[in-house]
């Protein structure tokens, strides 16, 4: 499901520490796997296990950080001692009483923004003291209503996960390539014009693979993504905050064809402009 980062507001449903670390030589064991209903995020503060995500054993460090997303089959494979956030992106819901992992009822849907694209499995975790420091603060607060919890709780989250994907940015192939950055600066300062990318590209004297690759690895999108994601946002804004015709909020976002942006308005979005319009931009 498309969102845009400005939406996100995230809340904690959950914050715990757990203490799976039976001691070097231990007998690897396995927990019965499940399913994620939410968004996770475990950081580990020793281990000499890992988990199955999706059928794949990951194993995982001291130091290392883990982003799991909604429908995930994950099976932890101790021995490890981490803390566990969970997290309601939108933040529809705090901190249920007895929550531990969620249930298919609240399930959250998989969302895609550029930033959560950016969210890595597996990552090491430079500000792993300022992280622990943090949850254990939070899980005082629990589900009681301490005055300003849910406020702090929400800050915490929006900063770790913007932090979790700037750190993960930067360890990305393209992100030493100015070459990259330059084509990634010049989209997003002209998405609304006549963009010719197979120029754009062919200006860095780089093959098309791999220039592809590097942009993609940088900023998590191919180069035509970002231009119709940067197009589509606009769109989406024209719609909800002006009277102009689709026709006109197609070539103000850069679109020749207005047929061909209400198309792919739908097929993004589920809905044609006009109705998203109408449902006030929901």
């Amino acid at each position: 499901m498309q969102i845009e980062e400005k939406d996100l507001h995230p809340s904690l449903l959950r914050c715990g520490h757990f203490d799976g670390f039976f001691g070097a030589g231990s007998t690897p064991v396995r927990f019965t796997p499940r399913v994620c209903y939410d968004y996770e995020i475990e950081y580990y503060v020793r281990s000499e296990g890992g988990v199955i995500i999706d059928g794949h054993y990951t194993p995982f460090a001291a130091g290392d950080i883990s982003v799991r997303r909604p429908g995930q089959r994950v099976q932890g494979v101790p021995p490890y001692e981490c803390y566990v956030l969970c997290v309601d992106l939108l933040g529809q819901r705090h901190w249920p009483e007895g929550y531990l992992f969620g249930d298919a009822l609240h399930a959250q849907p998989r969302y895609q923004c550029p930033m959560l694209d950016m969210l890595p499995q597996r990552l090491a975790y430079p500000h792993g003291d300022r992280l622990i420091a943090w949850c254990r603060e939070l899980e005082r607060y629990g589900p009681a209503p301490v005055p300003g919890a849910r406020a702090r709780a929400g800050a915490v989250v929006q900063y770790l996960l913007a932090d979790i994907a700037e750190e993960a940015r930067r360890r990305r192939p393209g992100a030493g390539n100015p070459q990259v950055q330059k084509v990634l600066t010049y989209i997003d300062g002209h998405f609304t014009e006549d963009i010719r990318l197979t120029d754009l590209i062919a200006a860095t004297g780089l093959s098309r693979g791999y220039f592809h690759r590097c942009f993609k690895a940088y900023c998590g999108q191919t180069p035509g993504e970002r231009l119709l994601f940067l197009r589509m946002e606009r769109a989406k804004t024209l719609l909800r905050l002006s009277e102009l015709t689709v026709s006109e909020v197609a070539q103000l976002s850069g679109f020749a064809d207005a047929s061909y942006f209400a198309g792919k308005f739908k097929q993004i979005f589920g809905c044609t402009p006009r109705a998203y319009r109408g449902q006030g931009g929901r």
